[in-house]
């Protein structure tokens, strides 16, 4: 969930600001508000594209740099929805 305050580019510019070579492209799929979504939040699917130049990324791999994006991201309020 995402805090209504936040803009898309701060977040953009936070998954940028990791300097992951393997992020190869981020955008937003699909925006969501209401239901389950607290007051003044938002959702927003993020789909993330990793490749790395060098070898075949492993499921570890993978798993690591979505935890520094989701980590990288906890400042400005968002947080997974559960």
């Amino acid at each position: 969930m995402i805090p209504d305050r936040q803009q898309y580019r701060e977040i953009e510019d936070a998954v940028r600001d990791l300097r992951r070579e393997e992020i190869q492209g981020l955008r937003p799929v699909d925006f969501f508000r209401s239901g389950a979504i607290a007051a003044g939040h938002y959702s927003l699917l993020l789909r993330v594209t990793f490749q790395s130049p060098t070898h075949t990324l492993t499921s570890q791999e993978v798993s690591a740099m979505s935890q520094q994006i989701l980590d990288a991201l906890a400042p400005l309020g968002v947080r997974l929805r559960t």
